[in-house]
């Protein structure tokens, strides 16, 4: 296993296995809030969890993510309308509510 420069193990996070590449490569494009933008550093916006099921977690992680790119200006009108969308549908769909 690769580690990162301070000794961590890459790929883990506070105790829980993280995403990898090839999981994410192998997830359908529902599971991402921006599917065009899937293979780029912020990956897409990932919905779900690493078995492609809808998971709050990441759900939440997405809209703060989505308000960061969208301050940032790393997203377009149109890419955050239809993330935002996709959040909103995700977010209901597992009973749980956004902020934005």
């Amino acid at each position: 296993m690769r580690h990162h420069k301070h000794g961590r193990a890459l790929g883990r996070r506070y105790g829980r296995t993280h995403v990898t590449y090839a999981e994410r490569s192998k997830l359908p494009d529902s599971a991402f809030a921006l599917p065009s933008k899937r293979h780029l550093g912020h990956g897409g916006l990932l919905l779900t969890n690493k078995s492609g099921k809808l998971d709050a977690k990441h759900i939440h992680a997405a809209a703060a993510r989505l308000s960061m790119m969208r301050n940032m200006r790393h997203v377009t009108a149109a890419e955050y309308s239809e993330a935002h969308g996709r959040i909103v549908r995700a977010a209901h769909k597992v009973g749980t509510g956004i902020t934005e």
